[in-house]
Parts: structure tokens; sequence; C-alpha cells
């Protein structure tokens, strides 16, 4: 975080201003994850956004926005924050730790609700790289926020969320990728993304599944 350039330090320094003004608790650690599983996360419930920003430069400025972004959604998008988060995050996460069983569509419905709500907050994320002129490559943001979508394909096929790392390094992920971020059908169409994963080096199960 030390090396951030000066305006993304600034950008930085006024969200998190504003989000204790909101009183929301910032805690930014050094560190490469959030209790080895997540890169940051933000939790209305607990009024807490947690970012690793001993992450690459540009890495821990995408999971800054990324986060932030999920702020502005709780904040400006109550009701669909919590139609997506009830319907998709709690839910989805339950299946995934096998807590709830699910239909097929039953899960179908959840895992689509979740990317969406993932999708929307990638493309307001990279979206103020522009608006607030931060010196950041707009392509490369994009790319970072379509690995973490395609993930949710990952963790629907194995059944488990794991450390966040599905077999292949995100850069090498990140290759087969778009520049921009596509439409959300792009993500939610399991045989794409399976396909994508398939390039980049992803290993699958002879007869993997999509539960």
């Amino acid at each position: 975080m030390r090396s951030l350039h000066p305006r993304c330090l600034e950008f930085v320094g006024s969200k998190v201003q504003e989000l204790i003004q909101q009183g929301i608790s910032v805690y930014l650690t050094n560190g490469r994850s959030i209790n080895n599983k997540y890169s940051g996360v933000f939790n209305p419930q607990a009024k807490t956004l947690k970012v690793a920003m001993g992450q690459p430069d540009e890495h821990s400025m995408y999971t800054f926005l990324h986060e932030y972004a999920h702020y502005i959604q709780f904040r400006d998008k109550p009701e669909l924050w919590n139609y997506l988060h009830r319907e998709g995050t709690d839910k989805y996460v339950r299946w995934l730790c096998r807590e709830i069983t699910l239909s097929k569509a039953e899960i179908e419905s959840a895992f689509r609700n979740v990317v969406a709500l993932e999708h929307d907050a990638e493309v307001m994320a990279v979206s103020m790289v522009s608006s607030h002129n931060l010196p950041l490559d707009i392509n490369a943001m994009s790319r970072r926020a379509n690995c973490n979508l395609i993930f949710y394909s990952w963790t629907r096929i194995n059944r488990v969320w794991g450390d966040g790392y599905c077999g292949v390094n995100d850069d090498d992920l990140e290759l087969y990728l778009p520049d921009i971020i596509p439409t959300l059908d792009y993500f939610t169409d399991m045989k794409n993304t399976k396909a994508v994963m398939k390039k980049a080096g992803v290993k699958f199960g002879k007869h993997t599944r999509y539960y």
C-alpha cells in the first residue's frame, strides 16, 4: 500500500473517511488475504469493510474498489442489495458449505443472483477508475474483474469455495478473458465459462457437473 500512486492513496483516504463517517469500521491489513479466504469483504451487518492491502498495488486497488462498490450497492440500491444478497450470496454460500440442500433450479437461481450482485459491483468498480481519474490500467482492471466473476463457475462445479485458487494463476486465466466486462449472461453460461477455464489450463474431472 505504501507504494500506491499518490492519487490512489488520496482516493482510498477519502473513501475511508466517508465510510467511517457513515459508521463503517475499515480495516486495511498488510496481509495478502482476510482469514486465508478473501482479498476483501464488506459486511453490512457487522458494519465493517476489510481489504488485504498486501497484494500487488493494482490488485489492492481493485479489491478496495470492489468492496467499496458493495458498500455503494448497500447504500444506494438497498432493494437490489437485500434481494440479491438474500437470494444469491447467502443462499449460494450456505449451499457451497453443505448447510442446505437446493434443487437444480434453486441452485441455478442462487448462482445467477450472486453473480448478478458481483457483476454489478465489478462494473461500478471499473467505472470509478475513469470517473475518479485513477492512474490504473482499466483493461487490466476489467480482466481482474472478469477473473473474479468466472471463479464463481469454478465454485459451482466443485461445490467448494476453497482459498480462491482454481488451479491456475489469475494472471494466466486473465489471458483468456476480455479487456472489458461482458454482460451477465457471459458468466452465468456454465458451458462458456468452463470452456474458457479449460483453455487457461484449469483441470476438471471427467464427469464434472453443475449441480
